[in-house]
């Protein structure tokens, strides 16, 4: 399946709605204009973010994809030239919620260590 061998085969990539890649023009990059190189991947992201955002508003979720194998999709839109490159993965679909990842809010570590030299404290007071 293609969105999943572009995407370093992962799963993500295939089992949702849809996958895109980004591509952009690069032949115009010289070292006067060095900066389109910059400006190329910024304009991706602004892409992606407009997906993000859209995929919400529509009930679905999305997420980019940053291990792909550029020469993949080039075969597949048939580029036998470096004139455009592929900068950006990205999918769409319903989210697969993962038990391996976990959410905490920021300084829970603090919290926790708090929580621990109080509790220490007060035993020592108590037994003192």
């Amino acid at each position: 399946m293609l969105p999943r061998a572009a995407s370093c085969h992962q799963d993500i990539a295939a089992d949702g709605a849809f996958m895109l890649a980004t591509l952009a023009r690069f032949d115009d990059i010289s070292a006067a204009r060095a900066w389109l190189y910059r400006q190329r991947f910024r304009e991706a992201g602004m892409l992606g973010q407009a997906l993000y955002l859209e995929a919400e508003a529509c009930r679905l979720q999305g997420t980019g994809i940053g291990c792909y194998f550029d020469d993949v999709v080039h075969d597949a839109l048939q580029l036998d030239t470096t004139r455009f490159q592929d900068l950006y993965h990205f999918t769409v679909g319903r989210a697969v919620v993962d038990a391996r990842l976990g959410s905490e809010t920021g300084y829970a570590h603090l919290e926790e260590r708090a929580r621990a030299r109080t509790a220490d404290w007060l035993a020592d007071w108590l037994t003192g």
